[in-house]
């Protein structure tokens, strides 16, 4: 009988503090970001956070058979030997 109780109470704490955790995780911090279009059309998206001495550099391609123009295929292929000759030269 008493071990029933103890883990009923277990159980309660445990249901308590998973809700309390649940709620500050939906409160989380917005992270401001700029973005920037420069000249050539590229888009930059800026974020910084001076709290450590990380940097962290994302680079995407929209490329492939969903950006290709009616009637022009192949795009996808040349920017990706592109990207290859970029990566084996670093």
């Amino acid at each position: 009988m008493r071990i029933r109780k103890v883990f009923a109470a277990f159980f309660a704490v445990v249901l308590t503090l998973s809700a309390a955790m649940a709620q500050t995780a939906d409160r989380l911090p917005p992270i401001p970001v700029k973005e920037y279009k420069l000249k050539n059309g590229l888009t930059v998206l800026l974020h910084q956070d001076h709290s450590t001495p990380i940097v962290a550099v994302g680079v995407f391609y929209h490329v492939g058979s969903k950006n290709e123009a009616p009637g022009r295929t192949g795009t996808g292929s040349p920017a990706a030997s592109g990207l290859k000759t970029l990566v084996s030269l670093s």
